[in-house]
């Protein structure tokens, strides 16, 4: 018999922070905690603050996510590959507005955690968390790199990691195989950075197979897909 799914829940604070490697699955999370957080009846926005990286950014997903009543706040199409977040005053008010539920997709390096960190003595950070996606199967996700990384968004951004989100993944080519000998991966690597691991981040075919490894799960349809894979 498999065992039953125990699914995450959403945090109680206002402004989720998520950030990891090129390639975590980072934008996946903050993609589907949104949609679940606007599904829950909050009103809900995402700030897409990682204007660093071309491939995986959440305003690509913009029709969807309005559709379904996520307010997107995000650098304009020309100035998206730009350091220029303060040219867009949606995205400082959407951070710090305390009647809404945001989620910021931070890129997760010291470049995209100083973006973060120019709005930082705006933000209330009692209201707040800072997640780290980590995915075992992507090149930085070694356990000699992660508290270095760490380290170094900590120190651009301002703010300490609340959690660690466990997401191994290889895309859409994912086995229930890679899921679990992953997140005992990102068990170790939690552990060595001294951080809680708030839930597995898994497609939700998977979820059933993912439901014994003793973590809640957060199940994903999943929507990122890099440009070859079109």
């Amino acid at each position: 018999m498999s065992a039953r799914i125990r699914r995450a829940g959403l945090s109680a604070r206002r402004l989720i922070i998520i950030t990891g490697p090129f390639g975590s699955g980072k934008t996946e999370v903050a993609l589907s905690y949104a949609l679940a957080s606007v599904a829950a009846g909050r009103p809900t926005a995402l700030a897409d603050l990682d204007i660093v990286n071309p491939y995986f950014r959440a305003q690509d997903h913009r029709a969807e996510l309005e559709r379904a009543g996520v307010r997107v706040a995000a650098p304009e199409e020309e100035l998206s590959h730009y350091e220029l977040p303060a040219l867009v005053p949606e995205l400082r008010t959407v951070l710090t507005d305390a009647a809404t539920y945001t989620i910021a997709d931070v890129g997760g390096d010291p470049v995209g955690a100083r973006i973060l960190g120019a709005f930082r003595p705006y933000l209330d950070q009692d209201q707040l968390e800072l997640w780290l996606v980590i995915n075992p199967w992507r090149p930085r996700a070694v356990a000699g790199d992660l508290p270095r990384l760490l380290s170094e968004i900590q120190r651009e951004a301002g703010l300490t990691a609340d959690a660690v989100i466990s997401c191994p993944n290889l895309g859409h080519e994912t086995a229930a195989r890679d899921v679990r000998e992953g997140h005992r991966r990102v068990e170790r690597y939690a552990n060595d950075l001294g951080l809680p691991i708030r839930f597995l981040a898994v497609d939700e075919r998977l979820a059933a197979e993912a439901a014994d490894l003793g973590a809640p799960l957060w199940p994903m349809a999943l929507r990122v897909r890099l440009p070859w894979e079109e």
